[in-house]
Parts: structure tokens; sequence; C-alpha cells
């Protein structure tokens, strides 16, 4: 029990103004910690109503021992005699407090002498506070023998006989003092601490025997004492053999049988332990209470960050675009140990087979919080809508109730994580289908107090795989028909190709038959058109079948070692009297050196023949044809350049379109799938194909052959499909 508290439990007499009002930190590092025995004495009746280790141990007894004594009963004729006791303890309450020395008996019935130093206190009736110094070794010495024979101090008298009696009586320095302030007399027990030979001071002034400082402060004290008749008090500072030393001076008015004498009493008391004491109290007490504000300030910025954290996590969680819930599951928690402790293990099947049961379980779910996007998930106007939503949700008799199912069985297989997909009604009407994932909040993983429950809006997902689905079933369906109408084309294109070069063959052979016998000019040149229009027509033949296995994949090239330059001179000799026919000039341009490549030449002269024949189609009569060809930046290049009427932008993007023609007046015929063709076959040799033509100044068509590339067999680079 704290000290404090025992005063207002002790019953005492009624109190003197005030309460007792002391720090009890300060007061246990005051007594608990001090060197000096230590009581705490009720003035009433002498109980002894505290004490301290140091006096625990002079008198042998334990502190609760001490406390249920009374002071008479461990000192030696303590109250022998009543009128000096009363005269004692009358001047201890006039000047609150005294010095003495008195003789204790021990609990092993050894006896000490003990000076104390007593003070008064005027609370809870009167205490007495008394701190006790054992005398009884230094008594022993010659130089405390003198002590051994000092009495208990007595009020002082008007004599300077009793008061040199009781000088002898106390350890502290007594002088006495004109109004001067030179010495009369010195009585002192102890007067060593101040002066080597306590004579040599007597009859001199203070300046003399003191520092100025001192004596100056010291005279004014004097003066002030013998003109106010008050005791009047000075504290100072000597510097002696024995070290630094601080003193009280208690100066006191002296009355004598003269009237016109005055002096003054000043009993000098060494405060060097107790200033030294004092201070290291002071700075004790600076450091705890620097240390406790430092303590105060880190719980304060501890509370603060905390409270940030708070505010932050708060906003977090309500302005996340992320719908969420915070739910409870602690109660429902707490059932399911309840029914295990009836015996019953497989709660599933139990909550399975009992809709009641199942029932209470669900109605004990608690939401916690929820955020702003919870609001907008259910298209709700307010938060109280939401909190009615909840319930609903809790409610059996609705759709929610296998949604709940699965939180509980989620719960008994104790998942810390898990998720499903569900549905929810909003406040208009639209339903939601989405994807709800439980977390357990970290730290609730034994009592599953907070749950988080996230929504993912997955309804525009779920729309956009419905169309895909549709998407992929209509794609499906359409490329199956794609695939027989391809058939059935390539089909087609054979037995076309059949029926037409069946009759084509006998009637070629018979038209070179006829042109080579016949005599009369005009029936060979009738005989040789039908020749030349049989060549064209097997020739119309072949490229339809070409483009039907370039479209299937089924077009393979025959590489082989090529001099360029001779396919290209070979080419334009081939074609050359067709020009001549039509009055055309024609003209090959080389820069550079040709490469020796691999490629097709077949396919590649029916790609330079393809272009020449469309520039000479739309030159007129006179015109020139220029078919150039170069080597740049790992290709080769083709270009054939006419001097034609040209062909309109918006009319080119189709230029590469199968059965694409273009109206020429001359009316040149041709099937519209030679470009398709050609743009085929440079493609599968790696390089690309293009028409450049401005209206009404020609046009110009090229091609590139990539050199890195057309050594590469086709068929390692293109899978041709297996029919």
């Amino acid at each position: 029990m704290d000290t404090l508290d025992k005063f207002s439990t002790k019953p005492s007499q009624p109190e003197s103004s005030g309460s007792l009002d002391l720090n009890p930190e300060w007061y246990q590092q005051i007594v608990y910690e001090s060197h000096l025995g230590f009581l705490l004495i009720r003035k009433d009746d002498g109980s002894i109503m505290d004490s301290n280790t140091a006096m625990c141990n002079m008198l042998g007894y334990s502190r609760e021992e001490l406390l249920s004594l009374k002071v008479a009963e461990i000192g030696i004729a303590y109250d022998s005699n009543l009128e000096k006791t009363s005269q004692r303890t009358a001047y201890v309450l006039k000047e609150s407090g005294t010095s003495f020395e008195v003789r204790h008996k021990t609990r092993s019935g050894r006896e000490i002498d003990l000076e104390v130093t007593q003070r008064y206190l005027d609370k809870n009736g009167g205490l007495f506070c008394c701190f006790y110094k054992d005398v009884t070794e230094s008594k022993k010495t010659p130089a405390g023998g003198r002590q051994h024979l000092k009495k208990t101090k007595e009020p002082p008298e008007e004599t300077e006989n009793q008061l040199h009696i009781i000088s002898e009586a106390i350890s502290d320095i007594i002088m006495v003092l004109d109004e001067d302030g030179r010495c009369i007399n010195i009585m002192s027990g102890n007067e060593e601490l101040f002066l080597q030979d306590k004579k040599s001071a007597i009859g001199l002034l203070l300046h003399e025997v003191l520092p100025k400082d001192v004596a100056t402060a010291g005279l004014k004290a004097i003066k002030k004492t013998i003109r106010s008749t008050n005791t009047q008090t000075l504290e100072y500072k000597l510097d002696l053999p024995a070290g630094e030393k601080w003193f009280e001076a208690r100066m006191s008015p002296l009355k004598t049988h003269k009237p016109s004498k005055k002096q003054v009493v000043a009993t000098i008391r060494d405060t060097t332990e107790l200033i030294t004491y004092k201070q290291h109290l002071e700075e004790m007490v600076n450091g705890r209470t620097k240390n406790l504000l430092r303590q105060i300030s880190k719980i304060k910025q501890t509370q603060d960050s905390l409270r940030e954290s708070k505010e932050r996590y708060h906003s977090l969680f309500q302005n996340v675009p992320i719908p969420i819930w915070e739910v409870d599951y602690a109660d429902a928690k707490l059932y399911f140990d309840e029914i295990r402790s009836l015996g019953i293990t497989d709660l599933k099947t139990y909550f399975e087979n009992n809709v009641e049961e199942t029932k209470k379980c669900i109605k004990l779910f608690r939401v916690n919080d929820y955020n702003k996007a919870i609001v907008d998930l259910f298209e709700a106007d307010n938060r109280q809508q939401i909190r009615e939503i909840f319930e609903k949700t809790l409610d059996v008799q609705q759709d929610y109730y296998e949604t709940n199912r699965m939180i509980i069985n989620n719960i008994i297989e104790e998942n810390d994580k898990f998720s499903f997909e569900s549905s929810v009604l909003t406040l208009k009407g639209n339903l939601i289908k989405h994807i709800a994932k439980f977390n357990v909040a970290p730290g609730c993983e034994k009592t599953l107090s907070r749950y988080f429950i996230s929504h993912i809006d997955i309804t525009e997902q779920r729309k956009l795989e419905n169309s895909l689905r549709k998407s992929y079933e209509s794609e499906k369906l359409l490329r199956n028909r794609l695939e027989q109408e391809m058939k059935q084309r390539i089909n087609f294109t054979r037995f076309l190709v059949h029926e037409l070069k069946t009759p084509l063959t006998p009637m070629l052979s018979a038209s070179e038959f006829l042109a080579s016998s016949t005599q009369g000019q005009i029936q060979k040149e009738f005989a040789q058109n039908v020749c030349d229009g049989a060549i064209s027509l097997g020739k119309r033949i072949d490229e339809l079948m070409d483009l039907a296995r370039g479209e299937v994949g089924l077009l393979a090239l025959n590489r082989k070692k090529v001099d360029f330059k001779r396919l290209l001179e070979n080419s334009v000799n081939y074609y050359r009297p067709m020009t001549l026919k039509r009055e055309q000039v024609i003209e090959l341009r080389i820069t550079g050196d040709m490469p020796t490549i691999r490629v097709d030449p077949d396919r590649i002269q029916q790609v330079i023949l393809n272009l020449l024949d469309n520039a000479s189609k739309f030159t007129k009569k006179g015109g020139e044809i220029i078919i150039s060809s170069q080597k740049e930046k790992g290709n080769i290049i083709v270009e054939v350049q006419d001097s034609g009427s040209g062909i309109k932008k918006e009319i080119q993007q189709y230029l590469f379109q199968p059965y694409k023609r273009l109206d020429n007046k001359d009316n040149l015929g041709g099937l519209g799938i030679g470009l398709t063709l050609s743009k085929m076959l440079i493609e599968l040799h790696g390089g690309s194909i293009w028409v450049n033509s401005e209206s009404g100044e020609g046009a110009t068509a090229g091609f590139t052959l990539p050199l890195a590339s057309v050594n590469q067999d086709y068929n390692t680079r293109k899978k041709v499909p297996n029919q």
C-alpha cells in the first residue's frame, strides 16, 4: 500500500488546514533511497506511519514490524520526563523542526545512539518526519567522547548558560554576535567544520574571519534580525581546507539582561550533504523528467502515426474503386466450436442436413464496414439501403442461401482465402455477375473477426464471352462453308481445265499443221490466227490453274541457279516480236553486275512477261517500254515502265485483286488474274511487287527479289497443305 494511501485509511484527528499533497515518486526518492534512517510518526499517539530500509537496518526490524509499533516502544526513557517531552514538542511545533540525539533499542536488545533531525507537518492531524543518523561508533572516539554526554535539546532560555548547554547537545555551530557583526562567543560540538580554533574568532568582526561577500550578507541579516525581531536565514558557500562546503545560518534575536546590548544567536548547520543530495535529486528529477518527456513525445508521435495510418487506411478503404465489405464471422466461428464440443466433427454434413441450424449460423454474420464502391455496385442512394441489402442476403428464403452455404463450408475448412462467382440484383433491377474474393485480415486468422470481401464485376466480361462464343460458332460455321466452297471451286477448276484442255490439244495441233502446210496467203493467216488463239487460250487456262493452286497453298517453286542477266535478256527477246507487231519500242537497261541466284526461272519469266504484256496493252503505237534492273541494299529490283495513259489513283488499290480488269479501248482481253498471279509468285520468292502511276503519265510496275532469301527452298519456308 502506498504511504499516502495509508494516511487516509488510519484513524486520525480532524485535519488542520489543507490535505497532504505529496508526489509519491518524489516522496519515495527522498525517503526510501536515503542512507539516513527515516520514521514518520503520528503526533497524537506516537504511531509509526512509515519507515525506510536504512531505519530497518539500524534497528533490526522489518518494515511491517516497525509499522505495528509506537516510537515509545523502541526508545529508551522516551517519555520518562513528560515535562521536557512536552517542551520539546512545543518547540518543534513552534519552529517547525529541530535536531537532537536519542537512544533506541534494537530488536536484538542492543542500545544505539542516534542523531535525529525532526520536522513537523501540519497535515493529517499532525506528523513528525524524523531522519536518523547512527553516531554510536563515532562517540567511542576521543573526538566523539564529549558527544556521549550530550543531552536532548531543550527550548532556548534567556540565559547564556542554558544556551551553552544547548550548544553542547547538538552538532551545529552556534555563535553569539552583536549588532556590528562581532563574534561574542562560539559554542559548537563540531566547530572543526567551520574553524580550526574556535577561540581565534571570538572578538573579531565577520569581515575578519569570513570572505567579504559572505560577511556583508551576514551583517545585513544580523541587522534585519535585530530590527524585525524575526528569525532570518542565510545560505552561503566556503572554500575550506577540507573542500567546498555549504552552510545555512539561522539568526534569531537574543534576549539579554541589558536591553541596550543587542545580540543575535546564529545557528550554523553544514548543509553540504543536503545541497549535494538536493542537486543530485534535481539532476535525477530533471533527467527523469526529460526521459519522461521523451517517452511522452514518442508516445504522442506513435499515436499521431497510428491516427494518420488509420486515416489513410480509412481513406484508401472508402475511395478504392473496388467494392469491398468488412465482415465479422467471429460469432459463426464460436458457434462452430460450440457444435464441435458436442462431439460433431463433420460440420459440412451437419449443416447440409439441418436447415434450421444453417439459418441460425447465417444470422450470426455481421458487417463491420463497406466502402463507397459498394453503394455504386448496388446502385443505391444511401448507406442505409446497403445495410438493408446485407440483411437481405442473410434471409435464407432468398437466392443468397446457397452463396452463404459456400461461405460456411469455406470457414469450416479454415480457408483464409477463397472465391466464387455469384450474381447480385441491384436496387434498379439490374443483374450483375461478379467474383467475390474472401481474405481474412492479418492477425484475425483465429477469431475471423475481420474478413474482407472484394467484388470484381464481370458482367461485361461475361457478355463479351457470350458474344465471342456466338461469333466463334458463327465463324466456325462460315469457315466450314468456305472450306466446302473452296473444295467445290478447286474441283470445278480441275474439271474446267480438264474439259478445256481436252479439245484444245487437238485444236492446237491441227492449227499448227494447217499453218505450216497451207499454201494460200489468206488461208495461212487464218490458220496462224487459230494457232495463236489456241496458244493464248492455253496460257489463260494455265494461269487460272496456277491461281487456284496459289489460293489453297499448292503452288510450289522449282528453284535453280540462274544467271539473272540472261533471264532478263531471254524474256525481253521472247516478247520483242509482240512489240514489233504493235509498232512499239522495248529497251532493256541493266545497271551493274547481276548475280547468279537461285529462283524458279519459269515463274520469274512468267512475271516479267505478264508485266511486259500489261505495259504493251496500254501503250499506243510508237510508244516505248523500258525494263530496268539493278542491285540495291541486298535486293534485285526489276521495273517495267510504259508511256501509256496511266492508271487512276482510285483504281490502283484493286490492281492485285483477281478478276479485276481495267477498261481499254482496244479490248485486248484477259481474265484479270495476271497481276494477282504475279504477286503470288513474287511473294513466294520472298519479294514484293507494286505499281506506281499518275493518270496520263504512264505507269511503272516493279518487283524485288531479296538476295538473302532467294536461296531458301519454298517448301522449308511455307508448308504445303495436304489434300
